[in-house]
């Protein structure tokens, strides 16, 4: 059986439409405004088409003298950005002016606690955070660029990336500029 999740183009509902009578396409309506809907679905057996993602690259960082630091700190003092003169493309976090950097691999995002096995624990008091909420995978392209994809760690509060709502299973491909809710804080992501 296979589901797909759509967007109502009329009041922007999401929904997941389940195929199981392996047709190839289905006509479903919103329970929302009631528009009708195409949904069209992949042959059984045809594999499933994967989009590669591009990060923007980072443009080289002119050599003023100044020495470059690594992410964690309060950006309103100008600190803190993950560039370097190298030009390779870095990945992080912001909330609330602060910068979370991630790493290479796999980062496990969630509430900062005592005992926390987050890799980029986020300093909060909302506890609708789980002190393990997300993964985010970073790999590295032969161009330079970076490929970031976000999955919902095992948990029971909501996670949704640009105001949609993401279960289990789900894997994102994350941009320069997109929101990350985790609870009830909002992380922008940047690529730079």
């Amino acid at each position: 059986m296979q589901i797909k999740r759509i967007q109502c183009p009329q009041c922007e509902v999401v929904l997941d439409v389940k195929n199981e009578e392996e047709v190839p396409e289905k006509k479903v309506f919103c329970p929302r405004c009631s528009t009708e809907l195409l949904v069209k679905f992949k042959p059984k057996g045809d594999p499933v088409e994967a989009h590669t993602y591009y990060a923007k690259q980072k443009k080289p960082a002119a050599d003023n003298g100044e020495t470059q630091l690594g992410g964690g700190f309060n950006t309103s003092s100008g600190v803190g950005n993950n560039s370097t003169a190298s030009g390779e493309t870095y990945v992080r976090l912001m909330v609330d002016g602060i910068s979370y950097p991630l790493r290479e691999g796999r980062n496990i995002v969630g509430r900062r606690a005592s005992i926390n096995k987050a890799t980029v624990p986020i300093t909060t008091n909302d506890l609708t955070m789980s002190r393990r909420h997300i993964i985010i995978n970073i790999t590295s392209l032969p161009d330079g660029n970076k490929k970031v994809v976000l999955s919902n760690y095992e948990n029971k509060n909501p996670t949704s990336i640009n105001g949609m709502q993401i279960v289990d299973g789900d894997k994102v491909m994350l941009s320069d500029g997109n929101t990350i809710t985790i609870g009830r804080t909002t992380l922008r992501v940047i690529i730079d």
